[in-house]
């Protein structure tokens, strides 16, 4: 997951890793949690396509 240029998390995570993770972004901007990183801004990458 990339936001900005700036990779989001350490290291790959599986799908249900990258799921949750998203989840917790949408919750956090929706809360308007200062700081938050709009979803809409972020970049998931599938590794296995890469390859």
């Amino acid at each position: 997951m990339v936001h900005n240029g700036r990779e989001l998390s350490k290291g790959l995570l599986s799908e249900a890793g990258k799921y949750d993770a998203f989840q917790i972004l949408v919750q956090r901007f929706d809360e308007g949690v200062p700081g938050a990183i709009d979803p809409d801004e972020v970049e998931v990458i599938d590794m296995k396509e890469k390859e």
